[in-house]
């Protein structure tokens, strides 16, 4: 998160601050927001605290996940499907002759 400027670092603060009380079914209120960001060691101002609270609705943050495991799993699928997998080739045998046989059973002896 070092790369990240002051203002990607608050909203990715306060996104996962919501993404754990939702899943937590806890109310997202901006204090709730804030007490996650302090536990956290992070500061975040009132007034994002008070936007994430806001336009982070439960139904949201449903839809959102639905969204993002959905595009997942489809995304897994189809790089599975377009695995190759590489088979050697199999060798045909022919039948060898009676002869053949004999003189491999005993050694070419007769």
């Amino acid at each position: 998160m070092s790369s990240l400027s002051a203002a990607q670092k608050t909203e990715a603060v306060c996104t996962y601050a919501a993404l754990l009380l939702h899943d937590a079914q806890k109310d997202i209120t901006s204090a709730n927001i804030q007490a996650l960001a302090k536990a956290a060691g992070a500061n975040v101002d009132k007034l994002s605290a008070d936007i994430f609270a806001k336009f982070a609705t439960p139904s949201l943050l449903d839809t959102l996940i639905e969204k993002l495991t959905t595009v997942g799993a489809v995304s897994g699928g189809a790089a599975a499907t377009t695995t190759t997998t590489t088979v050697a080739p199999v060798e045909e045998t022919k039948p060898e002759s009676e002869e053949e046989e004999e003189e491999d059973a005993f050694g070419g002896l007769f």
